[in-house]
């Protein structure tokens, strides 16, 4: 199954989790009208903006909104010109039937009558809506019927799990039965065609494009280093950032990102913590937020600048409010989200072993690096990125030219001589992390018994090729690493691997 295909419905399954869940044969949303209400009218309107670039949200009640759902979740998905995005089921299932007819194997989407294909996930299954005379069918499809599309998650035995949205005003779920040679068999709905996905067969760029957008990278999954590796990564460099239980984590504005929480500093400001939380779902939010919940759940789901003044509203003085910091925690170190976080880090972590791999089969004609050079290079890629050009016969000939003891004492001294304050475009401003840095200068220069002396001196050649401001920061770190003891943001770490 192509990717994309499963990117569709892992999307659309996360906004069913977000709208709390609901199964539409449960009946439990009758009278509930979740649309419009606080935390919820808001998803809608992404689904508007970022699906069709319309300027609505859940409260237009008189606007139908399950086409601009499915526009969103093809956009997320990474389909580009691949799907006519429209806010009427109209227009991409007339554009799908003729496709099918004019044997366009150029196109994306083919639609089939219920009899010629089997439901499979990525897949549209719709129905017509036509409240007088003859329904909709694959041949009668009168000027502007209305219609309705639900995108298949899943395929499991004789039953079909599909996921629409404006379905009892939310995002809800419904189970199909299929017949027992997996054909659509199902009564609930007038259903008249499948919409196949083709992505895997298609061009990835169609001969008359739609509206495009950058399709979503997808994360090679290296599964050579154990769920373990990741997770000790995570707490190191996580407790760089934060004390306490690294999953936990939450600082506030210091930084202009609103509040950043977790292991890695998922931020409001830089829009990487709300798609976690809205992976997380409603539900799950106001259960470790009973106070703030409601409003964090708003933040999360708003455009950047209305949810960073949203929970700027939580600060006073410069400073979190107290409650609101201990339920950020209280979520993030909940185990829903330390298994988010741990899916979300997983493609640092492939990068960092890939980079770490490379490192050790030129440093130490090693096959595999060690748990030690991976947390190292884990650390590498969350803060700084990359090598920035530093290469390992860069470190070989640094190494080689001198003793270990002379290795130890030039890098403490840059260490102690590293100005307090340095100009960074025309301005003076003052050195990160020197008090630390003053601390491990000395330690190191002493000689710490557990250290990787490459490790240490690859840790001071990419420390300068940091900004001059976050040079010691990036050697206060690496250099920890390196030598498995040494001080950061204050706290003395002590590392075994």
């Amino acid at each position: 199954m192509s990717t994309i295909k499963n990117t569709i419905a892992e999307l659309a399954i996360a906004e069913w989790k977000a709208f709390g869940s609901h199964n539409y044969e449960e009946h439990d949303l009758e009278g509930k009208q979740l649309e419009n209400k606080d935390g919820y009218y808001q998803i809608v309107g992404k689904y508007w903006k970022e699906g069709l670039g319309i300027n609505l949200d859940g409260r237009n009640t008189d606007q139908a909104w399950s086409a601009a759902f499915v526009s969103y979740i093809m956009r997320k998905a990474g389909l580009g010109n691949r799907f006519l995005y429209s806010e009427a089921h109209r227009d991409f299932i007339n554009k799908s039937i003729q496709n099918k007819l004019a044997n366009d194997t150029a196109r994306s989407w083919w639609g089939y009558r219920l009899n010629e294909v089997k439901p499979e996930v990525g897949d549209l299954i719709c129905y017509g809506r036509l409240e007088k005379g003859p329904n909709v069918s694959y041949d009668y499809r009168p000027d502007g019927y209305p219609a309705h599309s639900d995108i298949v998650v899943r395929v499991e035995g004789n039953k079909a799990f599909v996921i629409g949205g404006n379905v009892s005003h939310s995002v809800t779920q419904k189970t199909l039965h299929l017949n027992a040679n997996g054909y659509l068999d199902d009564t609930q709905k007038p259903w008249f065609v499948i919409l196949k996905n083709r992505i895997e067969d298609a061009p990835a760029v169609e001969p008359a494009a739609a509206i495009a957008v950058t399709a979503v990278p997808t994360v090679k999954t290296n599964t050579s280093y154990s769920e373990q590796w990741l997770r000790r990564a995570l707490e190191i460099t996580g407790d760089f950032e934060t004390s306490g239980d690294p999953f936990g984590g939450v600082t506030g504005d210091f930084d202009g990102m609103g509040v950043s929480c977790g292991v890695l500093q998922w931020n409001i400001g830089s829009d990487s913590l709300q798609p976690l939380i809205r992976k997380a779902g409603v539900q799950t939010v106001y259960k470790y937020m009973p106070n703030y919940g409601k409003d964090f759940w708003i933040a999360c789901n708003s455009p950047k600048a209305e949810g960073l003044t949203i929970v700027r509203h939580w600060h006073q003085n410069g400073k979190l409010n107290k409650l609101a910091k201990a339920e950020l925690s209280k979520l993030m170190a909940s185990p829903e989200l330390v298994s988010i976080q741990m899916d979300a880090a997983r493609e640092d972590g492939n990068k960092a072993y890939e980079l770490a791999n490379t490192w050790a089969k030129e440093m130490r004609s090693a096959t595999t690096a060690s748990l030690q050079e991976f947390c190292w290079f884990f650390d590498l890629v969350v803060l700084n990125g990359g090598l920035k050009g530093v290469t390992s016969q860069q470190v070989k000939a640094f190494c080689d030219a001198k003793s270990d003891s002379q290795l130890r004492a030039e890098i403490s001294n840059w260490i102690k001589t590293y100005p307090a304050h340095v100009t960074e475009a025309g301005k003076h401003i003052e050195t990160f992390q020197m008090k630390d840095a003053q601390s491990n200068a000395s330690l190191w220069a002493a000689g710490v018994p557990n250290g990787d002396l490459s490790l240490f001196a690859l840790s001071y050649l990419r420390a300068q090729k940091s900004r001059p401001q976050f040079q010691l920061v990036t050697m206060n770190r690496k250099g920890t690493l390196a030598l498995c003891k040494g001080t950061v943001n204050g706290e003395l770490d002590e590392f075994s691997f």
